[in-house]
């Protein structure tokens, strides 16, 4: 039986919780922050993007002020999304068009985030 969409969510969240206090750095935090926040969306539970998936997009982005914050993040949130099933790399992408905000890097799995 396939997972239901509140378990793909639960999964998402627990994914990223857990790998939070695994980086030296603030980025992976408020990366995790972002994503548990739009996760519900990103994985289809959810057919609209909440206000609170834009305000937590806007202060990562806003945190991401150095090409190592950048690499950083790029590097968490790619691990953390490769462990959840349904994530939707199309609406990761609506995310930043509908929030109005330029995310640093684009959410692509071939994406080299060493590019910063």
């Amino acid at each position: 039986m396939a997972p239901s969409s509140k378990q793909l969510v639960a999964l998402l969240v627990i994914t990223l919780v857990a790998m939070a206090p695994f980086t030296a750095d603030a980025s992976c935090a408020l990366v995790v922050a972002t994503a548990a926040a739009c996760g519900p969306y990103m994985t289809h539970a959810k057919n609209t993007i909440s206000k609170d998936c834009c305000t937590a997009l806007g202060k990562s982005v806003d945190a991401l002020h150095t090409k190592a914050d950048r690499v950083e993040a790029c590097n968490c949130l790619k691990t953390a999304i490769s462990e959840v099933k349904g994530f939707d790399y199309g609406r990761a992408d609506a995310v930043h068009k509908q929030c109005k905000t330029a995310y640093p890097f684009p959410l692509d799995k071939s994406y080299d985030c060493s590019k910063g």
